[in-house]
């Protein structure tokens, strides 16, 4: 009896043994699959591992959403300078006196980039931000109706304010654009000179050292009030320099600023420009404008994409669409792209566009070779990490992107987002050029 019971055991805890190493072995094998798991696919051609985060990812910054859609908390603008990231968002203050109306009076949010700790950045106005930009040196604010003109030092926390009118004379001017040209600053300040006629006036003015050099302010285009032709001035919103030429955005086309400094030429109009009925006049509004691979990039009139050939003095529509021509010989116009264009984006390589309600970015297609192809005028949208089977992370538009650092960053109604560049041909890999359009190319 002792012997068999010594003979059980010990054959007890030989099996016991061997079941141990199994267990160990297929531990070992388990976490070698999940480190393999854990290695991100660097071909644009293969789909990236589920345990991959695979594009976008919120940055921390979501606004308060029970104000989201009644005080406008939602995020209009993201930018940057230097290690800072600056956001707009769309608020509104109630209006003294007139019991429930709100205005616009957007905030700002600061922080350093990667930090995700977001302080309000109060200005030192007594009149409501209108006009922000950007540089490397510091944030510029434009107001509304004061014409002031500040820049925030983040480095130093400090304020400076910058002046450009000597005098006002009575007018309220809004700051309706800031850009720099020749590391100098442009500025456009435009306000009504007469409540009653509602003369529009503008005024634009070019850094000379510590002084300015007034820029003409040449019509723009007519528009009716109370049955009368009213004259628009020449006022920009944004602009671009580019090869030492400087291009204004304007409500009317784009303007380049001529090599005296002070006048201007009006470009030709994109195509497909637009008919304002209520003023009987032929308008081209151009709303976004940036370089990109040396080229002008403009988003005009029906929300359309187009690069400026030099070549032939005209401008090649980029965007994915083709136009649906009707019997009364007008047309239709259908588009792969966000309808209500917002942004434009360039890393260098790359062009990118927002804006639309709920659809993702997009990025260009003509920018890239194998194994894409060079395909001309298509489209891909960024949807990792953006949309799920369900929903997407904003079911509003996006106002605002910024290439920060080696992330493409997108200011969504909803929230703050970014993707890694180093990402980008994971995350369109499978993508359709032509999303939803019957384009064979």
């Amino acid at each position: 009896m002792q012997v068999f019971c010594s003979t059980y055991l010990d054959a007890f805890f030989i099996c016991m043994e061997l079941l141990m190493g199994k267990i160990i072995y297929l531990m070992l094998f388990l976490l070698l699959i999940s480190c393999a798991d854990e290695v991100p696919s660097n071909s644009s051609g293969e789909a990236a591992s589920e345990s991959y985060n695979l594009g976008w990812q919120p940055v921390g910054f979501t606004p308060d959403p029970t104000t989201l859609y009644t005080r406008g908390s939602g995020l209009r603008m993201v930018t940057h300078s230097g290690e800072w990231i600056l956001l707009v968002d769309a608020w509104t203050s109630y209006v003294d006196g007139n019991g429930g109306l709100l205005t616009y009076s957007p905030r700002l949010f600061i922080s350093k980039i990667n930090m995700n700790k977001w302080d309000t950045l109060s200005v030192p106005s007594k009149s409501y931000v209108r006009t922000v930009y950007a540089d490397s040196t510091g944030f510029y604010v434009g107001t509304y109706k004061t014409g002031q003109i500040m820049k925030y030092l983040p480095n130093q926390k400090k304020w400076e304010e910058i002046y450009v009118l000597d005098s006002v004379n009575g007018i309220d001017y809004n700051v309706y654009g800031i850009n720099k040209y020749g590391n100098r600053l442009i500025v456009c300040l435009a306000g009504i000179k007469d409540s009653v006629t509602q003369e529009i006036v503008s005024v634009m003015k070019l850094q000379d050292d510590n002084s300015w050099i007034d820029l003409e302010t040449p019509e723009m285009y007519k528009m009716l009030y109370n049955d009368d032709s009213m004259s628009i001035p020449l006022q920009f919103h944004k602009g671009v320099e580019l090869d030492g030429v400087f291009y204004a955005a304007t409500k009317n086309g784009v303007w380049i600023l001529n090599s005296d400094l002070k006048t201007w030429t009006q470009m030709p109009s994109p195509p497909h420009t637009k008919w304002d009925e209520e003023n009987k006049t032929i308008i081209s509004p151009v709303t976004e404008i940036l370089a990109h691979k040396g080229k002008l990039i403009v988003v005009a009139n029906s929300n359309l994409i187009y690069q400026w050939n030099p070549t032939t003095s005209s401008w090649n529509g980029i965007d994915s669409l083709y136009l649906k021509f009707r019997e009364d010989g007008d047309y239709t116009i259908y588009m792969n792209t966000p309808h209500n264009k917002e942004t434009l984006a360039s890393d260098g390589k790359h062009l990118f566009v927002a804006g639309g309600f709920q659809p993702p970015p997009m990025v260009y297609m003509g920018d890239y070779g194998e194994p894409y192809g060079i395909i001309e005028k298509g489209w891909r949208m960024l949807r990792k990490g953006w949309c799920g089977k369900y929903k997407c992370v904003s079911t509003d538009a996006t106002y605002s992107l910024d290439i920060i650092n080696g992330y493409l960053y997108a200011a969504a109604y909803e929230g703050l987002f970014r993707m890694p560049l180093s990402q980008l041909n994971d995350v369109i890999a499978g993508e359709k050029d032509f999303y939803g359009m019957d384009i064979k190319k």
